[in-house]
């Protein structure tokens, strides 16, 4: 009984707002109204080319351990443009940094570049690509790109 109470003043409360249907096809996610049209702004993100700089496994020592330099691309497949964007640095599982970029317009790529410290050793570097607040990204597998570096 307080369920149907509940729902009924949820469906009174409500009125003239539109429910929200989210819709789930073949890897994609579209934010639909009851009158079909688009609830949020979409961006297909994509994060790859994941390197280290220099190539080579000769780094910089610190009083922490050592440092590299670490580059990727990230490139707005659409089908919108982006205000801005954030990207996330890790170290074997743990987010060490993240940085907000500019607009990337649609069909746009430009590098990101973040220097790590770790311990000397053989470390999982993780970089992942968000859209902004309000955007939804239709394909978010391919936000992350990782690999096994050595810090020496």
């Amino acid at each position: 009984m307080k369920i149907k109470s509940i729902k009924g003043r949820m469906t009174n409360n409500l009125g003239t707002w539109m429910t929200i249907l989210f819709m789930v096809t073949i890897g994609m996610i579209s934010a639909i109204t009851q009158n079909g049209s688009s609830a949020t702004l979409q961006a297909d993100l994509e994060i790859g080319g994941l390197t280290k700089i220099p190539a080579s496994d000769i780094l910089l020592l610190s009083s922490v351990g050592a440092t590299a330099t670490f580059t990727a691309k990230v490139t707005n497949h659409g089908p919108n443009a982006v205000p801005s964007f954030q990207v996330f640095w890790y170290i074997d599982g743990e987010q060490v940094d993240s940085q907000t970029y500019p607009a990337l317009g649609v069909n746009l790529t430009t590098s990101v570049s973040d220097t790590l410290t770790a311990s000397i050793g053989k470390h999982e570097v993780r970089v992942e690509v968000h859209p902004p607040q309000g955007y939804i990204d239709p394909y978010p597998y391919n936000n992350i790109d990782e690999g096994y570096f050595w810090f020496l």
